[in-house]
């Protein structure tokens, strides 16, 4: 039951903050971060598989990198304590509001 109450107060606070990129200063955030990302992949040969519009981008990125394993180049990020997650052969980031551009310089470098 507290669980409830939480997910209905961290819902109620995400509401207050708008709900789309246009009205929510943490949507823009989020997509912000996932541009300079994808900027910033396609620097080191990324295939990148998100849509890149902004009428239809989202706070997710998904990107494979040519010619290496999806599944040990996340191994090898976690160790280094940057988090991704593998799906379908694809690497994939889902930055939030805490995440800066820090975050994707590290991304970039545990890429490396």
């Amino acid at each position: 039951m507290v669980g409830f109450h939480a997910l209905g107060a961290s819902l109620d606070l995400l509401a207050a903050c708008g709900l789309t990129h246009n009205t929510s200063a943490v949507a823009e955030s989020v997509l912000q971060i996932t541009r300079h990302a994808m900027d910033e992949l396609d620097k080191i040969g990324a295939t990148i598989f998100s849509p890149r519009e902004d009428e239809v981008r989202a706070g997710i990125v998904s990107f494979k990198l040519p010619g290496r394993d999806s599944n040990d180049i996340r191994k090898a990020c976690l160790a280094g304590g940057v988090a991704l997650a593998c799906r379908d052969g694809r690497l994939r980031i889902s930055p939030h509001a805490y995440n800066q551009e820090e975050d994707v310089e590290r991304l970039v470098q545990a890429l490396a």
